[in-house]
């Protein structure tokens, strides 16, 4: 009966991809419907691969529905997102030999390569490039790949998402954990959605980062933290792992646990600070002024009446996490999930897609925490539908609660329970 439950909301799954792709207008109300109803078959799902033993027949048979699903979507354009317009103007950029962080995205010295769509429908046309190093790389090869169209970029994605769950099930066999494991990022709608729909950039991220974790357990640690700094210039997120690996590591390996992901950072940003460009430019703008759908920012925000105060006490909360975590003695992955949990928590900015990062780490240390805010997060495409219609920019504040309010009941929980069991030990 289990066996045939889960069969059943795989096909549902198939159904509801299938209705986005080929028979809806892919318009935002369609997106958040299959988003919100995808995310609410994956609860159901997870409860049943975590309850219940699969066959390896069935885990491949699965693994390869989450393949279909993400084929089905290649050919679909941007829904909740335009960030993919940019991605093509950078890679069409820098394969004319120009750096992309050199001008902002409508100067008039760039007016030859304009078309019908670039710049018009980037967004923060007025301002550099944000993305590192490793994207734009990415970029060139998708431009090569596939021109001016989405295909270069979905193609890409879709082989940085085949090499994440090969990783991921390589590491899983490592660690003597079921294969089945697998199917809870492979199956989960959120990155079949944001990275083969609106197709962004966090995919490669999360593929250099799972192959780090696979290279780490194998032993392979130069390797492993060479693939860190190559997940590092793809999304700088991936650099709050470099304290936690320094204080795992000892002798050498602790050195080069830093200087080797440091080094790539530091001299892949070296090759294109040239003439005028400014890879930081939009970066520091980003980072000081945009927030949304934040939840421990969203409150202080609230308390203090300033943007600045609300960061820098986030900021204090997160470092105090972050140096409690890395020194403490713990399982790896324990260390890592909770490490990045906090840090979105803390978070002024948390788009769907975001999650994605905390959704590689579910397979090796389950937490329904985890699960329920990559499903919740789903809600949010609610606040998309006004303002593609309207134009105005906002949260609604019950959206809010019905995404965080669960998330972190369920942590609650979670950290009470690994209290106790610290103190019994």
């Amino acid at each position: 009966m289990i066996k045939k439950a889960l069969s059943f909301l795989v096909f549902l799954s198939a159904f509801i991809y299938a209705h986005l792709a080929f028979f809806s207008n892919a318009s935002i109300k369609d997106f958040t419907i299959v988003s919100i109803s995808l995310s609410a078959v994956y609860l159901v799902l997870t409860y049943i691969i975590i309850k219940y033993p699969v066959s390896p027949k069935k885990v491949y048979a699965f693994l390869i529905a989450g393949l279909l699903f993400r084929l089905m979507l290649i050919d679909t354009g941007p829904i909740a997102s335009d960030d993919i317009y940019r991605y093509i103007w950078d890679g069409k950029v820098f394969s004319a030999g120009i750096n992309p962080y050199s001008y902002n995205a409508d100067d008039p010295v760039l007016e030859e390569f304009h078309t019908k769509d670039l710049p018009a429908k980037i967004n923060h046309s007025n301002y550099k490039s944000i993305y590192p190093p490793a994207a734009q790389v990415f970029f060139l090869l998708a431009h090569l790949l596939g021109g001016d169209s989405f295909l270069g970029i979905k193609i890409l994605l879709l082989i940085s998402e085949i090499l994440t769950v090969i990783f991921i099930c390589l590491s899983l066999k490592l660690l003597n954990k079921p294969l089945s494991l697998s199917l809870i990022y492979f199956l989960s709608p959120l990155p079949i959605l944001q990275f083969m729909c609106d197709a962004h950039i966090d995919g490669l991220g999360v593929m250099f980062l799972s192959g780090f974790i696979y290279l780490y357990l194998k032993n392979k640690k130069n390797t492993a933290f060479g693939f860190l700094g190559f997940s590092i210039i793809s999304k700088l997120i991936s650099g709050m792992f470099i304290p936690l690996l320094f204080f795992c590591e000892k002798g050498y390996k602790r050195l080069l646990s830093v200087l080797i992901p440091a080094g790539i950072l530091v001299i892949s940003y070296a090759l294109f600070m040239l003439g005028n460009s400014d890879p930081f430019d939009f970066i520091v703008k980003f980072a000081g002024h945009w927030m949304y759908n934040g939840s421990v920012f969203k409150v202080l925000h609230f308390v203090t009446g300033k943007h600045a105060a609300a960061r820098i006490i986030c900021a204090g909360i997160f470092l105090v996490i972050w140096l409690f975590i890395s020194l403490r003695k713990g399982n790896f992955f324990e260390k890592s999930y909770y490490l990045i949990l906090s840090f979105f928590l803390t978070a002024s900015t948390v788009y769907p897609w975001y999650l994605s990062w905390i959704l590689l780490f579910l397979p090796f240390y389950f937490r329904w925490s985890g699960v329920l805010w990559v499903a919740l997060v789903s809600l949010v495409n609610i606040d998309f539908i006004l303002f593609f219609e309207t134009g105005i920019w906002r949260q609604n504040p019950l959206i809010l609660y019905a995404e965080y309010v669960p998330v972190f009941v369920m942590l609650g929980f979670e950290l009470r329970k690994l209290y106790l069991k610290s103190k019994a030990i």
